[in-house]
């Protein structure tokens, strides 16, 4: 009897972890925060009014890396820790104060050099984009949340010759992303803050707009932590 009983509770405790890793695929109803002080586990995120942890394999990110700098002389060194950063700030041109940035759960570090950020089109990067001919790999994509999953945004970004998708919370926080439909996707995923991704967008928009088609240019750099 406690032999079945047994095998009734992990089954039980298998269904509700496959319910919660779909859930936090559904980006509608997830939420991301940031607080002073949280000392919880960076693989925690939040959908409606409870914490969920993504499994370690789900993962690309290593919150424990050795973050010893490397000499000056030692370009691979330095490269191999600026890859294994999960956040950083990001310094755009005439901006007044730098942006932070998480890295998603999925995906690879950020371009190296200077970019040119530009807002998808449609806005949410739900479906194919109708500016992508006029993306280069000196461009970055900036993507409003919300719709459809940040794995599919990522798909649709990976899709163009844009270097890098940025996703912009809808509300106030930041928080690293889970993209269990896109793990494997060789293309760098970060978000920012609410506030920030509508200052950038405002400024976008009031232009003026470039021979290009993009609207108010916005350079600089991201750059890891």
């Amino acid at each position: 009897v406690l032999a079945m009983l047994f095998a009734k509770v992990l089954f039980l405790l298998s269904f509700l972890s496959l319910i919660s890793l779909d859930k936090c695929t559904e980006d509608a109803s997830s939420t991301s925060t940031v607080q002073t002080g949280d000392d919880r586990p960076p693989s925690q995120f939040k959908v409606g009014d409870e914490w969920l942890a993504l499994p370690e394999v789900f993962s690309n990110l290593d919150f424990y890396a050795d973050n010893t700098p490397a000499n000056e002389d030692d370009v691979e060194g330095q490269l191999i820790l600026r890859s294994t950063r999960f956040w950083g700030r990001i310094y755009i041109d005439g901006w007044p104060q730098t942006i932070q940035f998480f890295r998603a759960h999925f995906g690879i570090e950020p371009p190296i050099g200077r970019k040119i950020f530009v807002f998808a089109e449609p806005r949410d990067a739900c479906s194919d984009l109708t500016n992508a001919a006029n993306l280069t790999s000196d461009h970055v994509l900036l993507v409003n949340r919300g719709t459809c999953t940040f794995g599919s945004k990522a798909k649709v970004a990976h899709k163009t010759n844009a270097s890098a998708i940025i996703i912009i919370n809808n509300e106030p926080g930041i928080d690293h992303l889970p993209g269990p439909d896109a793990h494997d996707i060789q293309y760098s995923v970060s978000s920012i803050p609410q506030l920030e991704g509508q200052l950038l967008e405002a400024t976008y928009d009031d232009g003026p707009v470039s021979v290009d088609g993009f609207g108010r240019r916005l350079e600089g750099f991201i750059v890891p932590v």
